[in-house]
Parts: C-alpha cells; structure tokens; sequence
C-alpha cells in the first residue's frame, strides 16, 4: 500500500510541476498574444495615417491635373487669339499694299 501511496504522491507531483508548466506555456502565449494585439493596433493606425496622406496626395494631384488643364486651355485660347492677329496684321498688310499702289497712281 505504500508503493501505491509513494507511486500516487509522485504521479501529483508530476501533475503538479506539468500543471505549472502548463500554465507557464499558457501565460508566455498570452504575452505574446498582447504584442501582436499591440503590433497590429500599431499597424492599424500607420495604414489609416498612411490612407490619409495618400488621399491628401491624390486630392493633390486632381487639383494639379486641373490647373494644368486650365493653363492648357488658356494657352491654346492664346494660340487662336495669336493666330487671328496674325491673319489681320497680314490683311492689314495686304490692305495698306493695294492703298499704296491706288495713292501711287495719283501721284503720277
């Protein structure tokens, strides 16, 4: 009966140090369960931070993109604008030509 005895007492000491270790186990996943919770929690809000930028950079460039697209417009205005100067300093040219002939032929 006393092997028995001797044989249980060691069977629960073994329990007891495999139910310690258990629970060591148990609280190191827990730690390391924190960390990832943190870490995440940390990436979380760099991605919100970095989709923030990201849609401060984009309204960015629409603005950009408008502005050059109005520059561009107003330059070709420019060009047309330009272009029918030229075709009236031409036909003003042309006009003060025949002019000249017409005077020069009263001068005589």
């Amino acid at each position: 009966m006393d092997v028995v005895a001797d044989e249980i007492r060691k069977l629960a000491e073994q329990t007891l140090k495999s139910t310690d270790q258990i629970k060591n186990i148990i609280d190191e996943i827990q730690g390391e369960i924190s960390l990832i919770k943190n870490n995440m929690s940390e990436t979380q809000t760099a991605v919100e931070c970095a989709t923030g930028e990201m849609s401060r950079v984009l309204n960015s460039t629409e603005e950009n993109a408008a502005s050059a697209e109005e520059i561009a417009e107003t330059t070709e205005t420019q060009l047309d604008l330009m272009e029918n100067i030229t075709k009236s300093s031409r036909h003003l040219s042309e006009v003060a030509s025949k002019l000249d002939s017409i005077i020069k032929k009263f001068s005589l």
